[in-house]
């Protein structure tokens, strides 16, 4: 046997090997900096329920840029140095390797936002964090809270946290540099606050720079689209083309792939030049989702590259997630389902994420190294590079599991080390240390990735998994017709019961919600799920004795134990019962020490019992270090100043008044009543907030005085969607005219799917509220299109220069097919707004409805659309009017003018938002017909103007009606 032991310094710095270093603490600053920045703007007054509700999109943005200051968090050791921009989504902007002098993730050179993300504004690069319901993540591009620390073991670390207002759940995720590896760690805690299931989504996304020499490190046999299909990976079903190589994807659009089929706890990137790349590493069952996403190679993916960076060049998404992949709808119809994330459920986990260089390939990564192990005749060679400093044995193992050599090696992270030795029949596994390495063919599993022959989607359980997956979307009124689908097959199928005992209940219909989990009951009653939701209706519909019994015997089940205690611990606090809600309480933590609700109920207890609360503060700060309830109850014991800074100041996020209303709630819940009004008082100014100081002070000398001051307050972006504002509106109504409470109410109950009442709160509010939202929002109600028109006249009369109000009244005088009417308003806004071109789109497609092809040509040769995801709009006008002009000149016999439209349709100028294609996914059916109707006649044939005529008519239907009207009820 004959081996070797080489160890290779690459780099050297002023002249001397980096030998012993690291052992400086790492270190952390804030700072800002000017970046060239393309700011977004135009936040959405309309409330919009079927997106991102509560938060509003934002419509407006540049290619103009401006200088602009960004607060950058800074975290460097001797390796890598981190950079976190708090005040964008609190992504990590950049990560760079001062070893090789290089970044290994993708650093844009500005921030430019675009339409991409759910709320629009989007800018590419960096690592981002997505939790909720879809990505991009409503807090993409706005600031989240954030606090750093020099942490006692020499790291540092910059917590951000968001609370999601689409779900009431909390992350933060803890980005950490140790002072002695070439990784940064994110470790995330998400917690579902709420009490009942809401949506699970999470994924983490990676852009690195886009080169031709890129291949993908996933170890995989597989991959699935969103919609849960399956495909083979790395290599397609025809074996001619590898998937894993970016320049081999050159066909087709942008593509998405989910791998699986290995049970590997790695993947990352490599470059063929001088073989770097990154990798990230993290437990398997943290994180079983490994995706890749990669613009289109063609132009319409290039034309990406300009629009979400100056001089970065093209990126890829390389991404984790929770699940296998990001699920759309239709993925229900495959194995890959949707998970819920269950009342009072906390997830933590722990990924890293590091540069290497010098290795060709990668058969193994973990959090201490990256090896690759070659054979090469009866040589076994494994070339490695550890992250940490390393002193250990390398030992290899045959397949029976006896040792074949063993040699100690010590290296420094970012070193590469090589060993060499003779092994005729290979070998079974190589141990260094707490490393692993055993050849991937041995980690292939056979999970099922295609839905069982036989399965009846239609049958009462298909409806039901249908209706369970559509609410764990927040597609609620699809959940509710698959589970009436369901009940209709089957109505004593327990499961369905529940499901729509959890929809009634989400809706506030809570006497329904009863019935359906006390059916439930009447067929099994220890049913924990359905026990657990008929105590959660009796509760609010004041029936505590079997809100009592439901929590007490859904506790016998381990699924809902936990959270069946700490709802009785509630129930017991609000009785002033201290100890036996502490009892209760207790309980709940033995089932586990990250419940932060149940840790901050653990606070007031013990100190309504004059117990310490030194360790219960430890535990609420591991799990949470921006806690806002810690440092709000330190300000209303102590009163002082410094502790009411040390509160607010820790408040950074986009809608600060949302964090303190929710905590404001949170004690209201439990009728802590007093703290809740003190909370208030330091809130920002927001006239939801105004509405609850009054009933918080109902019956107080100075609630007459706090109702007339709300009922001054701006409705401005007030979206109500928490359950508790809904008798706080309705009791307010109670005893004030005035319409604005009676509009929240409205909106509150629309954000909760019951339109009906919605419509009819909003029909009773007369017309002199002088605010234009509400009358855009109340034309969407209206029963007819006279009473929709009526309500956007009157939004016009109030506010004539928004583009959105303009946009309805298209719609609705298209749908009336009085295009003349909507050509002029869209013309006459169009004039003033020249860089508008969403409106410049409305009016270009009404000049070719009414034939007007040459002004609607003029207007498409001056349009600058800035691409969104998805911008297919102005493409398809332009191809529209020049097929039109092609069949005009056809009629009028003016042969190469017809062919010259014809050819001009077949172009794809890049001002109108979109790129090219690769041909094979360009449909060119139209011009392919008219090109021989042309020849025929040049021919002398004649062409039925039948045909020619219901070819126009094609062409257009699609613009003809303005997405079809309906009311949301």
């Amino acid at each position: 046997m004959q081996s070797w032991l080489k160890i290779l310094f690459f780099v050297l710095i002023s002249g001397y090997a980096i030998i012993g270093i690291g052992q400086n603490n790492a270190i952390i600053k804030e700072y800002q900096r000017e970046i060239l920045t393309y700011p977004f703007s135009d936040p959405n007054p309309i409330p919009d329920f079927e997106k991102c509700y509560p938060f509003f999109r934002y419509d407006g943005f540049t290619d103009k840029p401006i200088l602009e200051e960004w607060k950058i968090v800074e975290l460097e050791n001797d390796f890598i140095r981190v950079e976190i921009f708090p005040e964008i989504g609190g992504k990590v902007w950049s990560a760079y390797d001062k070893i090789n002098e290089r970044p290994f993730i993708y650093e844009n050179d500005v921030v430019k936002f675009r339409d991409i993300a759910m709320r629009g504004a989007w800018t590419s690069g960096g690592l981002e964090m997505n939790f909720g319901i879809i990505g991009h993540t409503p807090s993409v591009a706005t600031p989240v809270d954030y606090i750093i620390e020099e942490n006692s073991d020499g790291s540092v670390s910059c917590h951000i946290s968001h609370l999601d207002l689409m779900t009431r759940t909390y992350w933060t995720v803890e980005i950490r540099l140790p002072k002695d590896k070439a990784f940064f760690e994110t470790n995330v805690n998400w917690y579902n606050s709420t009490d009942i299931e809401q949506p699970y989504y999470h994924w983490m996304n990676l852009a690195v720079k886009a080169q031709s020499d890129l291949t993908f490190i996933d170890p995989g046999t597989h991959y699935i689209g969103h919609d849960g299909r399956s495909h083979s990976w790395p290599l397609s079903e025809a074996k001619d083309r590898d998937y894993s190589k970016y320049k081999e994807n050159d066909f087709g659009g942008s593509k998405s792939f989910h791998i699986l089929g290995k049970t590997t706890n790695y993947f990352g990137t490599l470059y063929g030049d001088g073989a770097y790349g990154m990798i990230h590493v993290a437990e398997r069952d943290d994180k079983i989702g490994k995706k890749v996403f990669l613009w289109a190679l063609s132009e319409a993916g290039q034309i990406w590259e300009d629009l979400l960076t100056d001089n970065a060049g093209q990126y890829v998404e390389i991404q984790s997630g929770r699940l296998f992949n990001q699920n759309g709808f239709s993925s229900s119809s495959t194995p890959f389902k949707q998970l819920g994330f269950q009342p009072m459920q906390s997830d933590s986990w722990t990924e890293m994420w590091y540069p290497f260089q010098g290795l060709e390939a990668i058969s193994y990564a973990d959090e201490r190294m990256v090896i690759d192990v070659n054979t090469s005749g009866n040589m076994i060679i494994l070339k490695g590079m550890g992250v940490e400093f390393i002193q250990d044995t390398i030992t290899f193992f045959d397949k029976e599991g006896n040792v074949l050599y063993a040699e100690n090696i010590n290296v420094e992270p970012l070193e590469i080390f090589e060993i060499g030795m003779k092994a005729d029949q290979g070998i079974g596994r190589v141990v260094i240390g707490s490393t692993v390495f055993e050849p991937l063919d041995d980690q292939i599993i056979d999970r099922p990735v295609r839905i069982a022959d036989g399965f009846d989607e239609e049958s009462s359980y298909g409806q039901y998994l249908l209706g369970r997956d559509a609410a764990r979307f927040r597609q609620y009124s699809k959940a509710e017709n698959h589970l009436r689908n369901s009940f209709e097959l089957d109505s004593f199928f327990i499961p369905t019961r529940v499901e729509l005992a959890k929809l009634e209940y989400r809706k506030m219909n809570y006497q329904r919600a009863y019935d359906n989990a006390r059916f439930a009951l009447s067929i099994d009653t220890y049913h924990p799920e359905a026990n657990y939701y008929y105590a959660l209706a009796a509760d609010k519909l004041g029936k505590e004795n079997d809100a009592r019994d439901g929590w007490q015997v859904a506790s016998l089940s381990e699924s809902f134990r936990k959270e069946s205690w700490f709802q009785l611990a509630k129930y017991y606090y609000k009785s002033k019962q201290w100890e036996k809600a502490r009892t209760y309480n207790l309980k709940c933590l033995s089932e586990g020490d990250t419940y932060l609700r149940a840790w901050e109920l653990q606070h007031l207890l013990n100190a309504k019992l004059n117990l310490k609360n030194e360790e219960v503060e430890r535990r609420i700060l591991g799990i949470d270090p921006l806690n806002h309830f810690l440092r709000f109850e330190k300000f209303y014991i102590s009163g002082e100043e410094r502790d009411l800074s040390a509160f607010q100041s820790l408040i950074r996020s986009e809608l600060p008044a949302e964090t303190y209303l929710e905590l404001a709630i949170h004690y209201y819940n439990i009728l802590e009543i007093e703290r809740a009004q003190k909370v208030l008082e330091y809130a920002p100014k927001h006239n939801l907030i105004e509405f609850w100081k009054a009933h918080l002070a109902y019956g107080q000398t100075d609630y007459d005085e706090l109702i007339s001051l709300a009922e001054k307050g701006s409705p401005e972006l007030v979206f109500p969607f928490r359950v508790e504002s809904a008798s706080m509106l309705e009791q307010i109504n109670g005893v004030t005219k005035n319409w604005k409470p009676r509009y929240y109410l409205g909106v509150l109950q629309a954000s909760k799917g019951n339109h009906i009442a919605a419509r009819d709160i909003f029909l009773s509010i007369k017309d002199d509220t002088g605010y234009s939202p509400f009358y855009q929002l109340r034309s969407s109600y209206q029963p007819s299109l006279e009473g929709a028109l009526a309500d956007m006249e009157k939004a016009y009369e109030l506010d004539n220069d928004s583009w959105r109000v303009i946009n309805e009244i298209i719609k609705i005088y298209k749908n009336q097919q009085q295009f003349e009417k909507a050509l002029h308003v869209a013309e006459e806004y169009y004039k003033k707004h020249p860089s508008d071109y969403k409106i410049g789109m409305k009016t270009i497609e009404l000049l070719m409805i009414l034939g007007e092809l040459e002004r609607a040509e003029t207007y498409l040769q001056k349009i600058h659309i800035l691409p969104y995801e998805g911008a297919f709009e102005g493409r398809r006008l332009y191809r529209a009017v020049h097929l039109l002009k092609s069949l005009k000149y056809l009629n009028e016999e003016a042969y190469e003018m017809a062919g010259n439209a014809i050819e001009l349709s077949r172009l794809w100028p890049k001002r109108l938002g979109v790129g090219k294609p690769f041909p094979e996914i360009i449909n060119n059916n139209w011009e392919g017909k008219i090109a021989l109707w042309i020849q025929d006649k040049i021919n002398g044939k004649s062409v039925p103007l039948r045909a020619v005529e219901g070819l126009k008519e094609e062409i257009l239907s699609r613009f003809m009606v303005a997405n079809v009207r309906t009311t949301p009820y």
